[in-house]
């Protein structure tokens, strides 16, 4: 009898640990210094560990608990992924508005709208093994002539495994109640040292008054180095 557990053993192991999705509450700030708005969220990475060897362990059966406890670790370690979202006030409602009406023989749109949404990674290409990744957002938003209340943005991020299963869901308010204006954004990400090869998307969405209006998909590309060292790829 083999003394490893099969791979379909070693993916429903993963399955049952990324399903469960241990995750810590997430917190929500203002910066002094930059009057941004700071909000964090992420798991608590000894308990997701301990959780997934012990899943593990259960599903290895009899006789290979310890290879089924390792797995387990490995893979309770993978959804402990932090991330940090901050959000700014880049540009206020009239220039917006007045870049609005160049570009649209001086009038102002009825309902309101996205007027740009871009995103980009920090760093671009290469990312090593414990080291973070940003995800840049701009997004310019207009109220409408027709409307009451003040617009209301939010950005989600999705991570998700090389299997398709999320691992990190965040949504967070871009303008936080502010109404309309240009925002910077970004959400941080913290890939933990160790986990398996593969692809992992990742995908940014917005969200006006509830309605999903835009999204980029991105993807993270953990590779194996001669050396032992996880680097990962970073791609559109």
């Amino acid at each position: 009898m083999s003394n490893c557990i099969s791979v379909a053993k070693k993916t429903t192991v993963a399955s049952l640990i990324l399903a469960i999705g241990v995750g810590g509450c997430a917190t929500t700030g203002t910066d002094p210094g930059t009057g941004e708005t700071i909000s964090s969220g992420g798991c608590n990475e000894a308990l997701a560990i301990g959780l997934g060897a012990l899943i593990g362990a259960l599903a290895a059966g009899k006789g290979h608990r310890n290879v089924g406890a390792a797995v387990g670790g490995v893979a309770g370690g993978l959804i402990c992924v932090g991330w940090n979202y901050r959000a700014r006030q880049t540009k206020t409602a009239a220039e917006v508005q007045s870049a609005y009406r160049v570009a649209n023989s001086g009038e102002l749109p009825r309902d309101a709208r996205i007027v740009n949404y871009g995103v980009n990674l920090v760093p671009t290409s290469t990312l090593r093994a414990g080291m973070p990744l940003t995800i840049n957002s701009s997004i310019d938003v207009i109220k409408g002539t027709g409307d009451a209340a003040n617009p209301v943005v939010e950005e989600e991020l999705v991570l998700l495994a090389p299997s398709g299963q999320a691992i990190t869901n965040a949504k967070k308010a871009a303008n936080e109640g502010k109404g309309e204006g240009g925002y910077q954004t970004s959400f941080t990400l913290k890939m933990p040292e160790g986990v398996p090869q593969g692809v992992y998307p990742v995908r940014t969405a917005l969200y006006l008054n509830g309605n999903r209006v835009d999204s980029k998909n991105m993807s993270i590309q953990i590779v194996m180095t001669e050396t032992g060292e996880s680097v990962a790829m970073l791609g559109r």
